[in-house]
């Protein structure tokens, strides 16, 4: 159906890597510009944002619809792998924060 799910407004796993592909090519304002823009508590920072996302502003979503009916409702949450891509963008790509695994093989 066209502007729901991996055809809505926002795919999810997709504009994440889309953020992580431009922090790697050195485009951090552009990672972070992006990562605010799918932060879930950024659909829901007042009343009538979080009227219409529906959703949980502490849990990434898998899409955000486009359908005209569905604009800007958020679905699937608490089921997509997105929530794990989007700390790991966070951390690794935006912040530079890196686990040093030599401390943990000891």
């Amino acid at each position: 159906m066209p502007g729901v799910r991996e055809n809505g407004g926002q795919y999810t796993h997709g504009a994440i890597w889309a953020i992580i592909a431009f922090a790697s090519i050195g485009y951090g304002d552009k990672a972070l510009e992006f990562y605010k823009m799918i932060n879930p508590i950024n659909h829901s920072d007042n009343f009538e944002k979080a009227n219409l996302y529906r959703l949980e502003p502490y849990v990434v979503s898998a899409d955000i619809y486009g359908a005209s009916n569905l604009l800007g409702t958020g679905g699937w949450s608490w089921y997509t792998g997105s929530s794990g891509w989007f700390y790991k963008a966070g951390l690794e790509y935006i912040l530079g924060i890196r686990i040093n695994e030599r401390y943990f093989n000891n």
